[in-house]
């Protein structure tokens, strides 16, 4: 920062109300002594010739318990005190809630907005360069190894909720402001954790009309990969339905203050149209549904979650649908890998 001293002019009287005022010149502003061509260097020291700070990275596409390799590259074209240099991970949380607040003007009515705020789930920074003096024209790279935790979140980039994984690096100068780098990185989900291995349920429920029950192939499926089924439909009463499908379903939520929910259904399958089903006459429905090859992983934070469902419905005219929903995990490493 550059700091502006006013220097006084007076002279041997008391008050100094008699004190001759210099005139202003190239060097001083309006007489205050104020160096204005003093101010103009450091300014110019403050912003340029810094050294140039850039971060290459081993991979940029790692799971939870690996570690983010890589090196730090500082190149200057002039001579700079660099006090300390630091590099970073960090994972950066967005999300966006909805708050009710008091109308302008009104002492009852209130309104709903929204709300974006951002925080950091993890900062692990260790220094990788102390006090050095670097000259013109030097170059130097400082490797660095930093973990990602077992229980990391995985990239995610959706509606209501981002989760961005990057590397920050820094240097901190003398009498200058700091040089800083960032370069994204991208956290999978594997399919082997950290969340339950694959079981193989079968899940049913009770209407008074039939009983539903659904076999899922997998509760875990990759983006790129197909959730696997069979709904089956075991009718106590004669009714009927419009059709049978089948929805897949991505649903980001944020609890906090009045909460937010977005929901994207990402697959239909029709499993049969207008039926007729009879009591004691069973039918089993298989059925698949694609996950989109972008990768939208489950993922819980202390703020947000994102899970996926599949919604087997009956539609029914007139009458209330039947469903049965189930919920499936949802990694981000491609399918077959």
């Amino acid at each position: 920062m550059c700091l502006l001293r006013l220097s006084a002019y007076t002279s041997d009287a008391d008050d100094g109300f008699d004190s001759p005022i210099p005139e202003p010149n190239s060097h001083t502003a309006f007489g205050a002594g104020i160096n204005i061509r003093r101010c103009k260097t450091v300014v110019m020291h403050m912003f340029t010739g810094r050294p140039e700070l850039n971060v290459a990275l081993q991979s940029t596409n790692l799971a939870p318990g690996q570690e983010v390799r890589g090196v730090v590259r500082i190149t200057s074209e002039a001579e700079r005190q660099v006090d300390r240099g630091f590099v970073a991970l960090r994972c950066e949380e967005r999300y966006e809630y909805r708050e009710r607040r008091r109308s302008s003007g009104s002492r009852s009515g209130s309104h709903i907005t929204s709300v974006t705020d951002t925080n950091l789930l993890l900062d692990q920074e260790q220094e990788f360069i102390g006090a050095t003096l670097v000259l013109p024209g030097e170059s130097a790279e400082y490797p660095f190894s930093l973990a990602i935790p077992q229980n990391a979140p995985p990239t995610y980039q959706g509606e209501i909720l981002k989760l961005r994984w990057f590397i920050h690096a820094r240097l901190d100068l003398d009498r200058a402001f700091d040089s800083k780098a960032e370069v994204d990185l991208v956290v999978y989900h594997p399919p082997e954790g950290p969340y339950p291995q694959p079981r193989f349920p079968l899940d049913q429920e009770s209407h008074s009309e039939c009983n539903v029950a659904v076999q899922l192939e997998s509760e875990v499926v990759g983006a790129g990969g197909i959730v696997r089924g069979v709904l089956r439909i075991e009718p106590r009463e004669e009714f009927e339905a419009q059709e049978v499908r089948a929805q897949l379903r991505r649903v980001e939520h944020v609890p906090q203050r009045e909460g937010n929910t977005s929901t994207e259904e990402v697959a239909v399958a029709v499993l049969t149209g207008e039926s007729s089903f009879m009591p004691g006459v069973p039918m089993d429905l298989p059925f698949e549904l694609a996950v989109p090859a972008t990768p939208h992983p489950s993922t819980y934070t202390a703020h947000a979650a994102v899970y996926w469902e599949v919604d087997l419905t009956l539609a029914r005219r007139l009458r209330g649908d039947l469903h049965l929903i189930r919920s499936l995990h949802v990694y981000s490493m491609p399918a077959g890998e």
